[in-house]
This record gives structure tokens, sequence and C-alpha cells, in this order.
């Protein structure tokens, strides 16, 4: 498809005049006076008129997101017969962009949920060449669309497919390819839309390589040598001979250029392709330097990164060496040991991250992980409770609180938790689907519900009759089992979402 924006108009903001700026500022300052007032109306018209003056000054699109979020949360109707009524926007020409980028803007900050008006926005702003408030808006919108459930992603799969359009127009290759992923999840039979999205990525390497700069991809060939390494710094590799070569030429780029960050970042990048822990700890040297240089904890968490890669390949190690003589009592000692040393200082990396990010929920989730695995399920539920209310994580989130609540003691706690997240699940008999059932049934069992836990046990089997030990707890409700079957989860493993759930 024939982009509406030339490579020069992407490679940044539109020009904007300090006078043009002057003007804007005024504007932006009172909406801010009267939204403190809590005239949240009129300090969206003031900050739609600023960035009629300066369109891509994000920090005002981003205030007055914050601001219209406000107006929602203390009840603030959207525009309608029995709603709000902003005061009338001009009128634009078909050309006019920008109008209709603000006064798409205008609508959503009254409806702030509303992806309708989230569309038109960064439709206009892409054919307007506002490509920054694409890539802020653009992926806003589609989180809203992943936290719907599957029947409601379905009815918005238009939406989907135009969302993928104005990615791709606008050169945002990498999150065309995933809203297009979604879109092929959808409709698993459209085959063209998984190739869409494999040649999406393509895109997006084309477009990190530089292969099209100069016009074409031909130019991009005119330096075979240079294209080769390029390629080379891409893709995966583990050659000893080129990782040496590439290691040696992004050092001596650095020492050139200390104070470049991309020229450290190539410089990692080739040290921990190499997997060997001399480089990697080099590599962790240089991070934690820049860290107490500049104090930004980017450089920092890329250590942990790397500490994190480092624990798991250990931790591989100590197991195969346990498979190999699994009846050696200082061996399994020796690999219980590390994994419980592991999951806390993969507690502490987690914990950190969470301190330096406080509004995301990975790092909590994964904190809660470990926790679990640690036995400290106070702890686990209060952070799972907190997590499950992130729609990326609601699934997972919902079924570690319900285990936990077992591991706990709060079996009527746990029965409704995972109850609930049965119901609100659409798809059944996938992984989640299994999990959540099965841990559903041995909270009923642990409560005396033993018709109901016999019924939800015989639903896992019907999908998987080798899913854990689903099997022996059906033949031990009948009568069969020939003894009690293993207790609830073991302190220890890990929950849902770690490499060796509990049987």
């Amino acid at each position: 498809m024939t982009t509406a924006a030339t490579n020069n108009d992407l490679e940044g903001a539109r020009n904007v005049s300090p006078e043009e700026r002057r003007k804007a500022q005024p504007f932006f300052d009172r909406g801010q006076q009267v939204f403190d007032t809590g005239n949240y109306e009129y300090a969206i018209a003031m900050y739609i008129e600023g960035l009629s003056w300066d369109p891509e000054n994000m920090a005002a699109h981003q205030r007055l997101r914050e601001i219209s979020l406000t107006r929602k949360a203390r009840g603030g109707k959207p525009i309608g017969m029995f709603g709000a009524k902003p005061p009338p926007l001009p009128k634009p020409a078909k050309d006019d962009f920008k109008r209709q980028m603000l006064n798409a803007e205008s609508t959503l900050s009254y409806d702030p949920g509303n992806t309708d008006q989230m569309l038109l926005v960064i439709d206009a702003a892409q054919k307007g060449s506002y490509f920054s408030v694409v890539r802020w808006l653009g992926p806003e919108m589609f989180r809203a669309i992943l936290g719907l459930s599957l029947p409601k992603q379905k009815q918005h799969f238009s939406q989907i497919i135009k969302l993928r359009e104005v990615f791709r127009n606008s050169r945002e290759f990498k999150s065309a390819s995933e809203v297009c992923e979604l879109a092929s999840r959808l409709r698993p039979q459209d085959l063209n839309l998984i190739q869409e999205a494999r040649q999406l990525a393509t895109e997006e390497t084309i477009k990190k390589g530089k292969y099209d700069q100069g016009g074409d991809f031909t130019t991009g060939l005119s330096n075979p040598e240079s294209q080769q390494r390029l390629i080379n710094e891409d893709k995966d590799v583990r050659d000893v001979g080129i990782l040496a070569t590439m290691i040696r030429e992004a050092e001596q780029a650095y020492k050139t250029n200390p104070t470049d960050v991309a020229l450290l970042k190539k410089l990692v990048t080739a040290l921990r392709k190499t997997e060997q822990m001399d480089n990697e700890n080099h590599a962790i040297d240089l991070l934690e330097a820049k860290y107490e240089e500049t104090r930004q904890y980017s450089f920092r968490d890329e250590v942990n990164n790397i500490k994190l890669l480092q624990l798991s390949r250990h931790e591989r190690s100590e197991r195969e060496a346990l498979a190999k003589d699994p009846a050696n009592p200082e061996l399994k000692k020796q690999y219980l040991q590390f994994t419980r040393e592991k999951t806390e200082e993969e507690l502490r990396i987690f914990s950190e991250r969470s301190g330096a990010y406080p509004t995301m929920m990975e790092p909590k989730y994964e904190m809660g992980k470990r926790l679990f695995a640690l036995g400290r399920f106070d702890e686990t539920i209060a952070l799972f409770q907190e997590v499950r209310n992130d729609p990326k994580y609601r699934v997972a989130a919902s079924v570690n609180l319900g285990r936990s609540f077992i591991e706990a003691g709060f079996t009527d706690e746990a029965v409704e938790t995972l109850a609930a997240v049965i119901a609100d699940y659409q798809i059944k008999g996938d992984e989640k689907s299994k999990e959540m059932t099965y841990w559903y049934a041995r909270s009923l069992e642990l409560q005396g519900e033993t018709e109901q836990a016999k019924k939800n046990y015989s639903q896992v089997f019907q999908w998987d009759a080798k899913y854990r030990d689903v099997q022996a707890r059906i033949k031990h409700l009948k009568g069969g089992g020939g003894g009690a079957p293993p207790g609830p989860t073991r302190p220890g493993m890990n929950p849902s979402g770690g490499s060796n759930g509990a049987k």
C-alpha cells in the first residue's frame, strides 16, 4: 500500500515556530488553572485551543488526556442528548487534518475510553503527518482493545484492521505487525493476515537496518560489507569469530565516544550474544558505571536482565547435573538450595523494578510468582489482587490468587475467585481453561463439595486425560483411589506461569 507520507515527512515533528509555541502556552496555563478549580470542560477547551497552535506538543496532549480521565472518574458524561455539551468547534476542511485531529480529540476527551474516537484522532494525525500523536495514542488504543473479551475484540475487528493501516502508513511496522497478529488470531482462517504480519515484521527489520535510506532497497546494498555487519548485528549470531569482531569494533567505537548511549547499547548487545560469563560481567560493569554517572534506571534494569539470564542458565546446568544422577543426595540438596537462592534474587530484582516503574504490573506479577514459590502467601494474595486489575494479567493473576488462597487456608475465597475467572473466560479447552478449572476443582474438593469437584475434574479429563493428576483425583473421589491424593500446591513450587507448576 502506498503510504500517505514521504520519508522526509516521517523524520520528525512538523516545524512549529517559537512564536506559535509562545501563543499556545497561555492556553495551556489557563487550562491548568481552571482544571485546578474543577472546571474540566473549560480546561479541555483551553488545551484544544493551545494545541491548535502547537499540535505536536506531546506533554499537552498527555495532560489533556489526564484531565479527561479525571473528569470521567468524577462522574463526567460523554457528549450526547443527556450528557455534556461542549462549545462548538470549527468545521474542518476536507484536507485540514490538524483540525480533524483536534476535533476528534476534543470529543475523545469527554469519553476517553471510546476507541472509535481514538481511531479518528490517530487516523487524522497520520494523514496530517503528526506521527508523534500516532506513536502516543495508537498503542493506547491497542491496549484498550486487548483488554476486551474475545467476543468484543471480534466486534472491533474493523477497528483493528484500520489501526494496522494507520501504523503501517506511519511506518510503525512493529506496532502494525502486533496489531496484524491480533487480527490473525481473531480470523485464523485468513492466511493473508498471517502473511502480512510476517511482511510487516520484515519491513521493521529493513527500517531498523536502514536498508531503505536513499530511496530504494538497492541503495542499501551499495556497501555489502556494511550491510553484512548490520545483518550480523540483527540476527542471532553465535559464530565466535564474528562475535569477537563485533565486540572489538563496538568497544573501539564506544571508547572513542563514551557519551553515546547507542554505542554503549551496541557493545552490550555484542557482549551478551556470547553467553560467556566474563563478557556478560564486562557488560554489567559498563552498565553499572553508566548508571552511576546518569542515575537513569534503564541501565540498572539492563544489568538485572543479564543477571536473570545468568540465573536461568545456572539453574539449567544444576538441573541437568541432577537429572544425570538423581539418587545423589548432595546434588539434590545443592539444586534445592540454588533454586531458593535464585528465587530470592529474582524477587529482589523484580521488587527493584517495581519500585522504579510503580505503574507497571509485569514486575508485580513476577514478584507474586516468586513470593508464592517462597511460601509467602499473605504477601502473594495482596499482589495478585492488585495485578488482576490489569486486563493483560487478569486471568493469570486470578488463577494464582485462587491458588494462594488455597495455600493460605482461605478455601471459600479460592472457590469464589476461581469461579469468577472461569465465568469470564471465553475459551474452553485451552491451557488456561484447563488450569483454572483444575484448581477450581481442587478448591471445591478442599471445601468438601465432592460432586462439584468431581464434575470439574471430569471436564479437565475430557479436555486432556494426562493433565496433572486429574485421573487419580477422579478415581479417589469415586472411591477407587486407594488413599488420599496429594495435598494442595507444595510450598516452593512455581505458580501458573512458572517453569515447574505443582502437580
